[in-house]
């Protein structure tokens, strides 16, 4: 089970708000598929924890296509960095399926949930906000998707 310190934080925050209702959403469609795993945490069987991991593929790719493709638009520089850091998660996530295959369910909502969170905020709170503040620097309107 997770520590309670991260258990209470998983939840939408203010400060992960990068000003694009868009992507706030799909960032928050994320938290809530890592509360969910919360939920489920130890006691999840495999239906269940194979549809939300299919879910979370899924969102990845969808989710991280519409910020690459905002980036793309918008000339941010960093957007071959981002599009790495994008890969990598989207790789992670296909070895938390593949263990999962292998039937390692109890321990893995754990080990995900504690990856997803941490690395989610560290992405939107670092990351997506240098991209934010490359937009209101140089008045770029924010995109309507």
């Amino acid at each position: 089970m997770l520590p309670k310190k991260l258990a209470k934080a998983i939840h939408w925050k203010p400060e992960f708000s990068v000003g694009i209702p868009h992507i706030d959403d799909e960032h928050k469609e994320l938290i809530g598929l890592i509360q969910a795993l919360e939920t489920l945490a130890g006691a999840a069987d495999h239906e269940t924890l194979e549809r939300i991991l299919s879910t979370l593929s899924e969102y990845t790719k969808r989710h991280f296509l519409s910020e690459e493709t905002m980036m793309k638009k918008m000339e941010y520089p960093k957007l071959i960095e981002h599009r790495n850091q994008h890969r990598a998660f989207i790789h992670k996530v296909s070895e938390f399926e593949v263990q999962f295959q292998s039937n390692k369910a109890a321990e893995l909502s754990d080990e995900i949930l504690k990856y997803l969170w941490t690395w989610l905020t560290t992405h939107i709170l670092v990351h997506d906000k240098a991209y934010e503040a490359f937009r209101k620097e140089r008045n770029i309107r924010a995109p309507i998707f």
